[in-house]
């Protein structure tokens, strides 16, 4: 859960284009301070532990027993660990990373809210029948002449006739001979055709396939809605993205389900990213969490909407 919500040791903190106030607040945070009160704040956001900081900071070993330089662990860890954490410095640069990483985990979960509106706008627009479908197709009678067998065309009839001549070759005298290709239905056929309902072969049933579409070439909303593909004993079959739990994340970041009004804020000013309705006053709510949110109610508040 922390890797949510701190900042590792080292994370670069060079500024995009537009940087985030929170990101212009850790730059001159950090070049406030000092190389060890820089790297006393950084494992301080990371592990929360003021004398852990303090012993990694200034190059022991992770715990007390593991003092690298010879030393045997004293109360100074802790004294010198107090000190560096009360300095005004290492304390806005510290608070400066918490604040980043809130930030952060803020953004990621409006990314996943998005991604879950558009999963259930994909799914109530039918992007399902785009990647697998059921179809009932004409069968080789169904358009042919007098309800004969029809060809696709004359190439494929001479085919027929050539393994018909080879198979009459093969026969032995007790055998009974394979019936001669017809072509009486005439030429012509288009697998695509719906079923005829007058055909006495299928009566009207056709011939019933499952389609499963070239997932290299999905475009808009089946490529959202699209997962991966699963190989089973039966066949292939095509993994989606489950809409319900997308749409449930986005009721519960809505406040749908009764939660307190701080969960519904939060929610809100994500859902707000993920193209819900809001006024300036939820966007202004979205920076004031960022700002504010601790990392650890941000990991919560992560974890809890991405299910």
């Amino acid at each position: 859960m922390n890797e949510l919500a701190t900042v590792p040791v080292g994370t670069s903190v060079v500024a995009p284009d537009q940087p985030s106030r929170a990101l212009v607040r850790v730059e001159k945070a950090r070049n406030a301070c000092n190389a060890a009160e820089a790297a006393f704040a950084e494992h301080w956001a990371t592990c929360n532990n003021k004398a852990k900081a303090y012993r990694l900071a200034m190059g022991y070993g992770m715990k007390p027993s593991q003092d690298v330089r010879g030393h045997k662990p004293s109360s100074m860890h802790y004294e010198r660990a107090a000190d560096y954490s009360n300095r005004p410095v290492v304390l806005e640069y510290f608070n400066a990373l918490k604040s980043l990483a809130a930030e952060r985990a803020v953004i990621d979960v409006q990314r996943i809210l998005e991604h879950d509106q558009a999963i259930v706008l994909a799914w109530e627009q039918g992007a399902a029948n785009d990647l697998t479908r059921y179809v009932w197709l004409n069968c080789r009678y169904c358009w042919g002449a007098g309800g004969a067998y029809q060809w696709i065309d004359d190439i494929e009839y001479a085919a027929a006739m050539a393994k018909w001549f080879d198979d009459i070759g093969r026969l032995k005298p007790e055998d009974t001979p394979p019936p001669q290709p017809d072509a009486s239905g005439g030429y012509g056929f288009q697998a695509w055709n719906e079923p005829n309902a007058d055909c006495r072969h299928c009566k009207g049933l056709g011939d019933q396939r499952s389609l499963v579409a070239d997932t290299t070439r999905l475009e808009g909303p089946a490529a959202v809605l699209y997962r991966g593909i699963k190989q089973t004993q039966h066949g292939i079959e095509v993994l989606t993205h489950d809409a319900e739990k997308a749409k449930d994340r986005l009721l519960k970041a809505a406040g749908v389900f009764g939660d307190s009004a701080s969960d519904v804020a939060r929610g809100a000013a994500a859902g707000a990213a993920a193209g819900a309705a809001a006024g300036a006053a939820v966007a202004s709510r979205s920076a004031v969490a960022a700002e504010t949110m601790s990392d650890d109610q941000a990991a919560r508040l992560y974890l809890e909407l991405a299910g």
